[in-house]
């Protein structure tokens, strides 16, 4: 798919650290689902006739009005954590919500069984098991929540594709690294903005370099045309 990279370069701190809290965000807003439907269900087993039909469509409702909260929740940490820069509009948060949900029900549907399960050890072994579990369900949803925000990115303008096809093959200039993605490119004169900043090719992230005549000056290269400096 083609759209606006994220970082495609992270250290695996970083990463780790960032899935966490992808997954953490994800599951404060899916496991109050997953109970819902779960009493829902088993009221619904109780109670006949139209009652549970009222009971079903107002279930709908909600699972329709949470599935556009979490698309948007989700797009809004792609964009701060991941960089990505997802479609912004009605029909995409409600499917990318949407499948979000469906995936996190699914794996929920053995968490209460574990949770029963480490109440029956040891009391001083229970902190450690619950840390643990825990952890690998933020995780995973994490990493779900990033792999399905991916499927959403917004593809760019034709006329910014266009510059960046001209821009990224190599040609004379001044080769450098992103502090963001830690991609490394080459930027010509007119990709400087008046502050000495340029936006990253990569992730689309504004940082600080020297001009390419105020580094020659200083390595003492006299300016020509084909004149190449690597940082």
């Amino acid at each position: 798919m083609e759209g606006l990279p994220g970082r495609n370069e992270l250290n695996l701190l970083t990463d780790v650290v960032y899935s966490f809290f992808n997954g953490l965000i994800l599951f404060v807003f899916t496991y109050p689902l997953f109970l819902g439907l779960v009493m829902i269900w088993n009221v619904a087993g109780y109670i006949h006739g139209i009652v549970v039909t009222n009971i079903w469509f107002i279930a709908l409702l909600a699972l329709a009005t949470t599935s556009v909260i979490i698309g948007v929740v989700n797009t809004l940490i792609a964009k701060y954590l991941w960089s990505y820069r997802c479609k912004n509009y009605g029909k995409a948060w409600m499917t990318q919500g949407l499948t979000i949900i469906v995936i996190t029900q699914l794996l929920l549907i053995p968490f209460p069984t574990v949770l029963t399960v480490i109440t029956l050890l040891p009391l001083w072994i229970q902190p450690v098991f619950l840390v643990l579990v825990f952890t690998d369900v933020f995780m995973l949803f994490g990493i779900i929540g990033r792999m399905i925000a991916k499927q959403y990115i917004e593809p760019l303008p034709y006329r910014y594709r266009s510059i960046n096809k001209e821009k990224i093959p190599s040609f004379a200039g001044t080769r450098t690294k992103c502090p963001w993605c830690h991609i490394s490119h080459k930027y010509r004169d007119y990709d400087i903005e008046d502050d000495s900043t340029v936006k990253c090719f990569t992730c689309n992230r504004s940082f600080y370099i020297d001009p390419i005549g105020s580094l020659m000056e200083k390595i003492g290269v006299k300016r020509e045309v084909d004149t190449r400096i690597d940082l």
